[in-house]
């Protein structure tokens, strides 16, 4: 994960990846959303939300 980050969202997607998003850090709340392969078991960046959450 490149951005650390807690009380945030997971969501198992159909083709195996997660989607990590939300949350806050020690920066203040995040609106940046990550994929996480469990097949190469990279991260990708996924874009930012509209409004942080």
């Amino acid at each position: 994960m490149s951005t650390a980050r807690q009380v945030h969202t997971a969501s198992i997607l159909a083709n195996g990846q997660v989607i990590v998003a939300g949350g806050s850090n020690s920066v203040g709340i995040l609106n940046s959303a990550e994929l996480y392969d469990t097949l190469t078991g990279l991260w990708t960046r996924a874009g930012n939300m509209t409004i942080a959450r």
